[in-house]
């Protein structure tokens, strides 16, 4: 574990401290998941939430401050008992992406920004299935 945010930009998964952006970006990819953590606000307008997909990133970096993502989408199977679509940015209260890799596991609760929408499921991405109980 990291203790101080500091450490945080000189850390690097292993075999990757090499790589350039473009093969960064595809290891991440393969390596990528989302956890469910924190509350809603509304939580009784979900019956039930399954991530389902994830698309991206487009861009992974390490930078001054630590590994950066860009442009990931994660694709969710809602069953709603009540509300619109306003609601769904709710759901980032929860959302937490991650990276994990041999024992390591870093979490990104900081986005710069987000939306949420109603799409169809591209058949492209990393098929995976975590669901929160409600």
């Amino acid at each position: 574990m990291i203790d101080e945010i500091s450490g945080l930009k000189d850390w690097r998964f292993n075999g990757t401290e090499d790589l350039d952006a473009g093969a960064l970006t595809d290891w991440i990819a393969n390596y990528s998941f989302i956890s469910f953590d924190g509350d809603l606000d509304n939580e009784e307008l979900f019956a039930s939430i399954e991530a389902i997909k994830i698309h991206g990133p487009s861009v992974a970096e390490y930078t001054e401050e630590g590994l950066r993502l860009d442009d990931m989408t994660f694709y969710l199977k809602l069953k709603i008992t009540d509300g619109s679509e306003e609601d769904f940015d709710d759901l980032f209260h929860i959302i937490v992406p991650t990276v994990e890799f041999s024992g390591h596991k870093l979490e990104f609760t900081d986005f710069e920004e987000y939306t949420s929408e109603v799409d169809e499921l591209p058949s492209d991405g990393k098929i995976i299935s975590v669901k929160r109980s409600v």
